[in-house]
């Protein structure tokens, strides 16, 4: 992760499965724990073509990371949660 001069995320360093390749990825979601699942995969599948499928960040009130989620594991909960 990457982290602007007040302690703030501003990218993530990712790594591409396919081809193998490390790279820099800005964050285009923030989420916060009580989000619900289903609107959290909608607002990350409405992203950009380029970083739809990044991770989303999930922080707390005051901006600190509490983890990534990945697409496939919102999906997932989301057809639980039906």
């Amino acid at each position: 992760m990457l982290l602007g001069p007040q302690g703030e995320p501003t990218g993530l360093v990712l790594h591409d499965p396919r081809t193998g390749e490390v790279y820099e990825a800005p964050v285009s979601l923030r989420v916060h724990p009580t989000t619900d699942v289903t609107e959290a995969l909608q607002r990350a599948l409405t992203r950009v073509p380029a970083v739809r499928f990044d991770p989303v960040l999930c922080t707390d009130p005051s901006g600190h990371v509490l983890g990534l989620i990945r697409i496939e594991d919102l999906a997932s909960a989301a057809r639980k949660s039906r």
